[in-house]
């Protein structure tokens, strides 16, 4: 298999989306280097088709395809912001997932997932680093001639 058109697509907090190349270790394990993050050895077999997304998040219920999978979490680590910069919730939404303390901070700890995406669309979770609002974003994966595509759709805050 050509593993020039491959990648590893990345939407992490405060950055853009991106595609980082990888190195193939050996035929089951491949090395991510993402940006400011030490070298990530993840398992992957090279016959599977699906597309890899690493991104910083929750995954809702049923927000995944049947055939997608959670490969890895790479780290957790906790946003926390004044309660003073969150927005009030509302009776009809569903809770959000924090942690208020007695100085009046806010945290959410938050994951960094290597997930396995099939053609088709995904609904995840993240946070605003300034409020703690959660986004829900909508991946849309298809296949080209030059290899997977992703789009990400956010919803406003």
């Amino acid at each position: 298999m050509d593993t020039t058109k491959q990648g590893v697509f990345s939407y992490l907090n405060n950055d853009i989306t991106r595609k980082i190349p990888f190195t193939r270790l050996n035929p089951s394990q491949i090395v991510i280097h993402i940006p400011e993050y030490p070298a990530t050895i993840i398992d992957y077999d090279f016959r599977d088709q699906r597309t890899m997304l690493i991104f910083d998040g929750d995954i809702p219920c049923n927000g995944l395809p049947r055939s997608a999978d959670q490969v890895a979490v790479l780290s957790q680590y906790p946003m926390n912001v004044s309660s003073f910069h969150t927005r009030t919730a509302r009776t009809f939404e569903l809770p959000h997932p924090h942690t208020v303390w007695e100085d009046g901070s806010i945290t959410v700890t938050v994951s960094r997932r290597v997930l396995l995406l099939p053609a088709g669309k995904a609904i995840l979770l993240r946070y605003r680093q300034d409020s703690l609002a959660v986004w829900y974003c909508f991946v849309k994966v298809t296949h080209g001639e030059n290899g997977p595509i992703i789009v990400f759709q956010n919803t406003d805050y």
